[in-house]
């Protein structure tokens, strides 16, 4: 091979080298980029996931309170009820006798 054919292959072959060399580091680049992404898709992720189980502790905790204050509530309308059971006969009984007598009318009735 002729020295000026050896000197046009070896500069053919060195641009091509330097063009792959290029394209390997914008690779290389890229490839950084999309770790950098992913590992803070991953942070983003696990931000998340925990969260979401705060939340849900927070949620349970209060579904415990509200479950707390109605069984009080229910308790005290059990107790209300009792109540009521025992002195609502009397009541109207007291009403009916005080009808009877026209004193919640205003006059007396006459018998």
């Amino acid at each position: 091979m002729d020295p000026e054919t050896e000197e046009l292959i070896e500069a053919i072959v060195d641009e091509k080298w330097n063009e792959l060399l290029e394209d390997v580091k914008k690779i290389v680049a890229w490839k950084s980029a999309v770790e950098t992404i992913i590992h803070g898709l991953e942070e983003r992720s696990k931000k998340l996931y925990e969260n979401m189980e705060l939340l849900t502790k927070d949620v349970h905790a209060k579904l415990e309170e509200y479950d707390s204050a109605i069984s009080a509530l229910h308790a005290d309308l059990k107790a209300l009820e009792k109540v009521y059971a025992k002195i609502l006969p009397l009541f109207v009984e007291k009403v009916a006798f005080l009808q009877r007598r026209g004193v919640l009318q205003g006059k007396k009735k006459e018998e």
